[in-house]
């Protein structure tokens, strides 16, 4: 990305191949004196558009939104957002904060990821939720135990 807004460059000189057949990425480059600028750019625009003219998905890997306003101010290039969310260290707080800000900026939540969850919890949270019992109340409970 820093070569396309430093050297204005093309998209296929950023564009880097993967062992994944069908699979491209465009990495950020080394450091910008100032990333703020990077992300608001005109130039950041018009290279998300190349991408989603070019592919059937286009995925951004961005900051955390109440780290870095970096995926608010990107949110008018993209449909929608993946929250992920850390098991036993993001707080309820954290999330409704997050989930404000998105909706400040029209960011659309798509869905949620957890990380992080212990696989012997993660099994029992599974059952739980898909073995008939879909209480909200015991879910909750478990992410936080």
């Amino acid at each position: 990305v820093i070569d396309l807004i430093q050297k204005n460059v093309g998209i296929d000189a950023v564009l880097r191949k993967t062992s994944v057949e069908g699979l491209e990425i465009v990495t950020s480059g080394g450091p910008f004196p100032d990333p703020g600028r990077l992300v608001e750019s005109k130039r950041i625009g018009e290279m998300i558009s190349e991408l989603n003219r070019r592919n059937a998905l286009v995925i951004l890997d961005v900051a955390p939104v109440l780290v870095k306003s970096d995926a608010l101010v990107l949110a008018k290039h993209v449909d929608g957002s993946i929250v992920v969310v850390e098991s036993g260290k993001t707080t309820r707080r954290a999330i409704h904060e997050m989930l404000d800000a998105m909706a400040k900026t029209r960011m659309k939540p798509l869905g949620i990821v957890l990380n992080g969850l212990p696989i012997d919890k993660g099994k029992h949270v599974y059952q739980q939720l898909y073995g008939g019992h879909h209480d909200e109340q015991v879910f909750c409970n478990e992410m936080k135990g």
